[in-house]
């Protein structure tokens, strides 16, 4: 039997859909180690988390599913590379909606051959073209969106850190 883990980090949640995730993740049958919700100050009224999941099936691509159903959320999903299958990585963002690519264990998003062969050769000699294909293919709209928050997210770590020093 395979195990699936991950991690969840819902960036920006309404306070009404956290509290309601537990029976979203119920319902995929998604164990959860113990977490905190903080309050988000760059989207007012929402909360953030960061989530370690597992699941006996693979279930992440419905649960990103059914937390981009939710709407006005931001959220990524990353599922743990195994000896049997690759690491994977979904984010969401409200407008863009949702990108998903294969990962290696350090987090960086995997590129097929084909689809750099389709990145040069369909642009022609576009260099703009060229550069907004590889943009695609990396994420980097959803990248670019949520980068305030990740890097909102470890900042009371980082003070923390400091501190000690």
């Amino acid at each position: 039997m395979n195990n699936y883990s991950g991690v969840l980090f819902l960036h920006a949640i309404s306070k009404a859909s956290a509290d309601d995730l537990g029976s979203l993740l119920a319902h995929f049958q998604i164990r959860t180690k113990a977490h905190e919700w903080q309050l988000q100050p760059l989207v007012v009224g929402t909360v953030k988390s960061v989530i370690d999941w597992s699941s006996a099936a693979d279930v992440a691509p419905q649960l990103v599913t059914e937390l981009a159903l939710l709407g006005n959320i931001r959220f990524e999903v990353t599922l743990n590379q195994t000896r049997h299958q690759i690491g994977r990585r979904w984010s969401f963002s409200p407008g863009l909606g949702i990108f998903a690519a294969a990962i290696d264990e350090a987090g960086n998003v995997l590129i097929a051959e084909n689809q750099v062969r389709n990145a040069l050769y369909g642009s022609g000699n576009d260099l703009l073209k060229t550069q907004s294909a590889l943009r695609r293919l990396l994420g980097t709209a959803w990248d670019d969106d949520l980068e305030r928050f990740r890097a909102q997210s470890y900042e009371v770590e980082k003070t923390w850190l400091i501190g000690l020093g």
